[in-house]
């Protein structure tokens, strides 16, 4: 993706966010990226197979689901 184009998706994402009354979007530091891979590594449970993010172990979703930005899953 070049520079333009992920600058179009980040002020895209703010718009919203800032619509919903979120703060704006900012990417994460290298230490705040790494870090739910170290936790996956040593703390997550060991089930395998699971996919992680933000330090949680996320809800796997059937292919039937539909995902809207107002979906709380």
């Amino acid at each position: 993706m070049g520079a333009e184009a992920l600058k179009k998706v980040v002020d895209q994402t703010t718009q919203q966010r800032t619509a919903e009354g979120k703060s704006p979007f900012q990417f994460k530091t290298i230490p705040q990226g790494a870090v739910t891979s170290i936790w996956a590594a040593v703390v997550a449970p060991a089930d395998g197979g699971q996919y992680c993010a933000n330090c949680h172990v996320g809800k796997i979703l059937s292919d039937d689901v539909i995902i809207t930005a107002a979906a709380k899953v």
